[in-house]
């Protein structure tokens, strides 16, 4: 399979029928820059309501000048919201969110341990994480839906051969092709401490099985830079795979994909994990955790 230098696509999928541009040129095939066919469809709609506007209704009872001021401003009003941001969206869209951010009560989110957990929760989209069992460290969302939490382990490196990076997109390109389109797949990468338990640990081990005070005043020494400098000091970057499904019966056959891709090739995830309900919810609090 060959690399290319450069990928893109040329029409963006998120694009509708009226997001369609027309160019409108001359003779000489010199005109002005394409326009969407939505903002001429609402242009034309806008004009349609200021005439019967300005002859159906009270306004053209008015004098001219009232009747003048009322269709400029008519027509900015029109202009404004067919505006873009950087992003691309139209101002329209910010209407809603703009009434109800004058409400006090939007502005502001209590996060106290006496006021409710609710608001907190609406707004994060997590409602539950089950402990213990089969399920543990499902997560369960506001919305009804569920997913699982999986550290994952990749690949990637600028030092590769273009014969493996060759095979690591093909692998890819075939792994996301076979996706459930009812599940998400949503990559996360953190920095967060080091993890030195299974170090501490094995520390803790052998200095139950020491008997010479010397060294077990030394293994407590490295524990103690282990676990107090190393563990809070140094920060790695930690990349989770978020899958999420409207119900557990999709769930389970998305989970089932990721993990036969791990056990059958390497090229895709090198390792995959599970998290249960604690490392979840230490993952949850490090990303919404200032």
């Amino acid at each position: 399979m060959a690399i290319k230098e450069n990928y893109r696509i040329p029409v963006s999928l998120g694009e509708s029928p009226l997001d369609v541009e027309i160019a409108i040129t001359g003779k000489s095939g010199v005109g002005p820059r394409p326009i969407p066919l939505g903002f001429l469809l609402v242009w034309m709609a806008s004009a349609l309501g200021l005439m019967w506007a300005v002859t159906g209704t009270f306004i053209a009872a008015g004098p001219l000048w009232l009747r003048g001021c009322f269709s400029l401003v008519w027509l900015l009003a029109t202009w404004l919201l067919l505006r873009r941001d950087r992003l691309g969206q139209q101002m329209w869209v910010y209407v809603v969110p703009a009434i109800e951010y004058l409400r006090s009560r939007s502005r502001s989110l209590p996060t106290r341990r006496t006021e409710p957990a609710r608001p907190f929760r609406a707004m994060v989209g997590i409602a539950s994480v089950e402990d213990g069992g089969r399920s543990d460290g499902r997560l369960g969302f506001t919305d009804g839906s569920c997913g699982y939490i999986y550290e994952v382990v990749g690949n990637g490196s600028r030092l590769l051969f273009e014969e493996d990076r060759a095979r690591i997109v093909s692998r890819y390109d075939s792994f996301f092709r076979k996706l459930d389109v009812a599940c998400q797949y949503i990559l996360v990468s953190t920095k967060a401490p080091m993890r030195v338990d299974s170090q501490c640990g094995a520390m803790v081990r052998r200095c139950h099985g020491c008997t010479d005070d010397a060294l077990r005043s030394l293994i407590n020494a490295k524990y103690k830079v282990l676990k107090g400098y190393v563990g809070d000091e140094f920060r790695s970057t930690h990349q989770y795979l978020l899958v999420r499904a409207e119900n557990p019966e999709s769930l389970r056959r998305c989970c089932s994909h990721v993990q036969g891709e791990a056990e059958n090739s390497s090229l895709v995830f090198k390792r995959v994990e599970r998290l249960g309900a604690r490392e979840a919810e230490a993952v949850v609090k490090s990303i919404f955790t200032c």
